[in-house]
């Protein structure tokens, strides 16, 4: 969007058809868009934008408005965020002949997969995959106070004890030092998964339940 005035403009444009839901809201952006001669904004850049507004007193807020901001918020409708991560490629005990293998990606599991891409990209490393997730789902507007961590990829029970404790410590620690304002992330990492744990029970972005993917024969390993 060009300029806070023009910004202002827009958002009052959007604000005075009282948009209810989100048909309605689309709407609205459509218009205001083809008033003023500019290409349709996304709702991540919209919402960037307005809450700058916002913050400098420019805008006064709505929460009607801020609900229609949000991308897809059936991902957060319980109040949960779910963030999956995946674990780096490791041999599996199983044999199963119908599981797709590839040697890039942990058994199971195929690199054109969503959460595999992302995986792949920081490249297996739970903190860069968490932060990566919480970034992305603070940025269109979705709740990250509470988490519900997932963890994929092959058979977790099979994994060296001392990598599952210290993928489990990374995903804590991530959580306990994100912040939308990099420059204010301060916190060190916990010396111990333990330590990290307690920490995050007070955080910002506290992690409340933990899933392992793993093979039911394998299930007490």
């Amino acid at each position: 969007m060009p300029s806070k005035k023009f910004s202002e403009r827009f958002f009052d444009a959007i604000l005075r058809s009282r948009s209810k839901d989100r048909e309605a809201f689309a709407r609205a952006k459509r218009r205001a868009a083809a008033r003023f001669g500019m290409p349709l904004p996304d709702n991540t850049v919209l919402r960037r934008r307005y809450g700058r507004l916002v913050k400098e007193g420019r805008l006064a807020s709505s929460p009607v408005l801020e609900k229609l901001l949000v991308r897809r918020q059936v991902r957060t409708l319980s109040g949960v965020a779910i963030i999956t991560v995946l674990t780096k490629p490791f041999p599996c005990p199983g044999k199963c002949v119908y599981c797709p293998t590839e040697a890039i990606m942990p058994k199971s599991y195929l690199s054109n997969e969503p959460a595999a891409m992302r995986a792949l990209l920081n490249k297996f490393d739970p903190y860069d995959q968490m932060t990566t997730r919480l970034r992305a789902l603070s940025g269109n507007g979705h709740p990250t106070d509470k988490i519900e961590l997932i963890v994929k990829g092959g058979t977790w029970s099979a994994y060296p004890w001392d990598y599952r404790q210290w993928f489990i410590k990374r995903a804590f620690d991530a959580c306990n030092q994100f912040s939308k304002n990099e420059r204010k992330r301060k916190i060190t990492a916990s010396r111990s998964l333990a330590a990290s744990q307690r920490f995050n029970e007070t955080a910002a972005h506290r992690i409340i339940g933990l899933t392992l993917e793993t093979r039911p024969d394998w299930i007490s390993a």
